[in-house]
């Protein structure tokens, strides 16, 4: 197979070591290692410096970084040109990096533009219209048209912008997020009354309202791991409502497995989502879910089979989800078994596989 090597674009603005204080450096960098074995070397194109330490971590994927003295598209362009004379493949992280990415396309690479979630979709903004959702439409629009493919992580995604852009279908592919399944396949040994969310605490994730929902439930508590702007709203809003409330802050990814062992129910409460990881995670764990029905989060619960969305995404219909959960042991097993087996199709191996497919289809990868 020629290895043609792949250089991935990150977000302006995102670098390195925002990922490595997010806490998920260590789990990105193990998929991009999976595909570097599959299309050569790898190569992270990010804004700022890191230092050795962090560099080592990341090997064999090399870096490409540094601030430099230039305005920052023009910055971001020079490194979208580097990136091309590294790789014949050049990804962007999100649909973003417009200069970086049209410079290496420029510069002769195969260009990628890659969303883990789209925008400019409506239900991300308060009204249809609006200077954050025109921006976004303007960088999707040039993206996806500049692109050779385009990759999104729900089928949901890639409807939608073959709808707004007028894309062919056989540009635009999906490959979801991926689990480690075997990393979170610990046994099973529950708290009483522990609800489990991961996420930044954020107006989108809306932790406010999963807060909302655990009041007045009798031997409940909420652990959060994660953190974010609205960390002291939150505990004031759990204290005012009698709720208990642990905020754990990030922590290193290799937590994560051993927290939700420890999990009688998973929530997720966002307002949207791309194709949630930790949910993903959180059913290979064979925690039992309560999700609202959210897009992206219906993407990957199917009610009564591999989780519970509430009926509406109000305080009401998610505390009586829990409530039901936690007067039905037999539920919660089922649920958790096959969410389980559900998750398998997100396995890094197959991931990685159907990455390189897009790439095999277009010509770049060859056996």
């Amino acid at each position: 197979m020629s290895a043609p090597g792949l250089a991935l674009l990150f977000t302006p603005g995102v670098t390195v070591s925002h990922w490595e204080r997010a806490g998920f450096l260590d789990r990105e960098v193990r998929y991009y290692r999976a595909l570097a074995r599959r299309v050569g070397v790898v190569t992270f194109v990010s804004e700022g410096r890191a230092d050795d330490g962090l560099r080592a971590r990341l090997s064999p994927i090399e870096l490409l970084d540094g601030a430099r003295p230039l305005p920052r598209p023009v910055a971001r362009a020079v490194a979208g040109r580097a990136a091309a004379r590294r790789a014949r493949i050049v990804k962007t992280n999100q649909l973003a990096n417009v200069a970086g990415a049209l410079a290496a396309k420029a510069a002769g690479a195969h260009l990628v533009a890659r969303g883990g979630y789209v925008g400019s979709e409506p239900w991300r903004h308060r009204s249809r219209f609006g200077p954050h959702r025109s921006r976004e439409t303007v960088t999707e629009l040039l993206l996806t048209h500049a692109a050779e493919r385009v990759i999104v992580t729900t089928d949901e995604a890639a409807s939608y912008l073959r709808e707004r852009y007028n894309l062919a279908r056989e540009r635009v592919h999906v490959v979801p997020n991926f689990a480690e399944i075997d990393r979170f396949d610990l046994p099973s040994d529950p708290e009483d009354g522990l609800v489990t969310m991961v996420g930044r605490l954020t107006t989108e994730k809306d932790v406010g309202l999963a807060v909302d929902a655990l009041t007045g439930l009798r031997g409940v508590r909420l652990r959060v791991v994660g953190d974010g702007p609205l960390r002291a709203d939150i505990a004031d809003r759990a204290r005012s409502r009698g709720v208990l409330l642990e905020l754990i802050g990030v922590v290193p990814h290799e937590r994560l497995p051993e927290l939700l062992a420890r999990t009688e129910i998973y929530l997720i409460t966002s307002r949207y989502e791309g194709h949630p990881k930790a949910l993903i995670e959180a059913m290979a764990s064979g925690v039992p879910c309560v999700g609202t029905s959210a897009p992206g989060i219906r993407s990957v619960i199917e009610h009564e089979r591999t989780g519970l969305l509430a009926s509406s995404p109000t305080s009401g219909a998610i505390r009586e989800a829990i409530a039901r959960l936690r007067a039905d042991p037999l539920l919660r097993q089922r649920l958790g078994r096959a969410a389980r087996e559900h998750v398998r199709q997100y396995a890094l191996d197959r991931v990685v596989a159907l990455e390189c497919d897009v790439y095999r289809e277009a010509g770049w990868l060859v056996d």
